[in-house]
Formats: structure tokens, C-alpha cells, sequence
């Protein structure tokens, strides 16, 4: 795998969790903004003024430490260095959904580490052995590979054992190996 490819690993976009605890953040900062004018007009003292106070820029110190860096992080790029004909000539396959039965062969393959043969709903592919457990998918899978020519701009989605789930600019989606792409900025 190329090791501007390995590198986007660590990249993410802002994650659903993130979303979720900037959300939150807010939601406390106004609660503790209503709360410190209701101890202003009640007078409760001292404390009632300075608890939900902090309690709400510990929130935004949580969302400052966790959630925002991923959002500044780079966007995960690459650009196509080799046309890549799809073995499949251009078999677009639905998505599967978790918890679809999978037949896979006992070997995986040889070129692709960690990727085995499959059927999956009748229909000849191939998947990565972390989606599969127990016979069945463990996330939902869509095994198209996109055809690429070389220059095009492409955005990564994931990468699993060597092979990118990319988007390219007419939102298309699918599967490259890693060898076909460069990262770029």
C-alpha cells in the first residue's frame, strides 16, 4: 500500500459521534446561560451563578479537544495514476445489507491480503474477511469497483486491506486498489 495511502488512515471527516457532542455542548451552554440569568433575577447566591457556567465551558473545552480537530484535519484525496478497468466490466452491484449470508472460499487471495472470494446473494465478489463473521455481513458492503482513468480526482470514503472506497466528482462510488492512486492535497 503507498504510504501517503496509509497515512489517510488516521484522516476523518467530523464523525456522527462528534455531531452528537457538539450538539450536546450547545444545548448545555444554553441551559447554563438560561440558569445564570434565572440565580441573577432570583439571587441564589454565589454557586447557582457559577456552576452551570462551568458546566457548560466544559462542554465547549470537550468539543474544542475531541470533536473539532478532525475538522480541520485534510481531505482525504488521491488522483488516479493508472487506468483501472473494472474486472467486472463495470458490474454495479446494490448494497448488501449487514446481516446478508455470505459464502466465502477458505483461501483468501493471493494479490489482496485479507480479501477472499464471495458469493453474496447468488452473485460472485469479493469481501474483506473483517466484514464477515459467522457466514453473514457485519456492515452493510456495496463490492462495485469504479472504473478510473489516470487524473482523475478522487475522495476517499474508507480504505480497508489495501483497497480505497472512493467517490469521484460526478459521485459515483466503488473500489480502487491502492496502488492505482496517489494522495494528493
Amino acid at each position: 500500500m503507498n504510504k501517503s495511502i496509509k497515512k489517510m488512515k488516521s484522516k476523518r471527516r467530523l464523525s456522527v459521534l462528534s455531531w452528537i457532542v457538539i450538539v450536546v455542548s450547545l444545548v448545555a451552554i444554553a441551559a447554563s446561560i438560561a440558569r445564570m440569568i434565572y440565580s441573577i433575577v432570583r439571587w441564589e447566591g454565589w454557586l447557582a451563578l457559577v456552576l452551570p457556567f462551568t458546566t457548560g465551558w466544559m462542554m465547549v473545552l470537550a468539543v474544542l479537544i475531541f470533536a473539532l480537530p478532525d475538522k480541520f484535519k485534510e481531505c482525504n484525496n488521491v488522483m488516479a495514476i493508472k487506468d483501472m478497468p473494472s474486472e467486472w466490466d463495470r458490474v454495479e452491484f446494490d448494497e448488501f445489507r449487514a446481516g446478508t449470508k455470505v459464502e466465502m472460499a477458505e483461501d483468501e487471495d493471493k494479490e489482496f491480503k485479507g480479501w477472499y472470494a464471495a458469493v453474496i446473494e447468488g452473485r460472485d465478489t469479493f469481501v474483506p474477511k473483517s466484514y464477515v463473521e459467522d457466514g453473514v455481513l457485519t456492515v452493510d458492503y456495496n463490492p462495485t469497483e469504479l472504473i478510473v482513468k489516470v487524473g482523475d480526482k478522487l475522495r476517499v470514503l474508507k480504505i480497508v486491506n489495501a483497497w480505497l472506497y472512493v467517490e469521484n466528482d460526478i459521485y459515483d462510488k466503488g473500489w480502487v486498489p491502492s496502488e492505482a492512486v496517489v494522495s494528493i492535497k
